[in-house]
């Protein structure tokens, strides 16, 4: 016998009108549905960390469980490097587990200074910005930046938090990787006082990279900033393992790259890397690094291994021994 939900999605609770409540009761009964008939992927609990072959807890069995992980970020399997864990046992030893603050008010120490250097100048650069999630580098860097006055033009398949970070200005989506209707929205928007183009520079649902060469030269013949979120690209792709806009011969030319430490750098964390004026407009209005607590100091001392280069490179031709 059908269920009502056999043909659902979690999409389909989203603003349906309904009060809290009533929405509230109807996503856990669809979710304990799934669960009832085996078909819930998500939430599964991991008892080794993130690897190619994880022990999980089996959802429906409640037993231990060796699986292959196809989701995991990962990349160059760096979380468990022992030089990534050592660092990372060094800097709890030195300065505890807490930052203790927020970066502007005592919790920017000097390893977190340190990391805002370093990673500017793995993607030659001079300044950084640095936050507690990759998630937060993209929305807080966006809300600091622009206001009702300007607009921010995203492809239609920029990362969520791109678009959260774009919820007090205006935008527009251009269709995925499609210069020709970049060009379009830039001609319609005329108007704003700052236009932002945001793209990411692969994108993890389809895998596909962006036309960084044609975007750029776009966004220069219309006066617009160029921002790219190269996540999944930085320490996988380019030569030295700076990402696709290494690739495009474009780190000392794109406006604002964002990144994250949480993918092949094997860490948490994130980072904006732009012009001096606008890096210190952020760490003195971006609400993240005023209202939240700085990082752990241990995530990012474990940065520092594999972003030096030499070790960058030695790690990642054992995952591309043909490069």
């Amino acid at each position: 016998m059908q269920n009502e939900f056999d043909n659902m999605t979690l999409k389909d609770f989203e603003n349906r009108g309904q009060d809290l409540l009533t929405r509230a009761k109807q996503v856990d009964d669809y979710i304990s549905y799934r669960h009832r008939i085996q078909h819930l992927p998500y939430r599964v609990i991991s008892l080794t960390g993130s690897s190619a072959h994880m022990r999980v807890i089996d959802p429906y069995s409640n037993k231990e469980k060796e699986m292959i992980s196809f989701v995991s970020n990962d990349y160059l399997g760096l979380s468990h490097h022992p030089e990534v864990i050592k660092a990372g046992i060094d800097a709890l030893e030195q300065y505890g587990a807490g930052a203790g603050a927020s970066p502007l008010i005592g919790g920017h120490n000097f390893l977190h200074e340190q990391l805002e250097q370093e990673i500017a100048h793995f993607l030659k650069n001079e300044y950084a910005i640095t936050y507690t999630s990759g998630y937060a580098a993209n929305c807080s860097t966006l809300l600091a930046m622009m206001d009702k006055e300007d607009i921010a033009i995203m492809d239609m398949f920029t990362h969520a938090s791109v678009f959260d970070g774009c919820l007090c200005t205006n935008t527009k989506r251009f269709l995925h990787n499609d210069i020709d209707s970049l060009v379009h929205v830039l001609n319609n928007a005329k108007s704003f006082k700052n236009r932002f183009v945001i793209i990411d520079g692969v994108y993890s649902q389809d895998g596909d990279i962006a036309f960084l060469d044609q975007i750029y030269a776009v966004c220069k013949e219309h006066d617009a900033f160029l921002i790219v979120d190269d996540a999944h690209g930085i320490g996988v792709l380019g030569k030295t393992g700076r990402g696709i806009i290494e690739d495009y011969d474009l780190l000392d030319k794109v406006d604002i790259i964002t990144g994250t430490f949480s993918k092949a750098f094997g860490c948490v964390g994130g980072y904006a890397i732009a012009r001096k004026e606008i890096i210190t407009l952020l760490r003195y209005y971006s609400r993240q690094n005023i209202f939240s607590a700085a990082a752990t100091p241990q995530t990012h001392l474990g940065f520092f291994p594999p972003c030096r280069y030499p070790q960058t490179r030695r790690i990642r031709n054992k995952s591309h021994p043909t490069d």
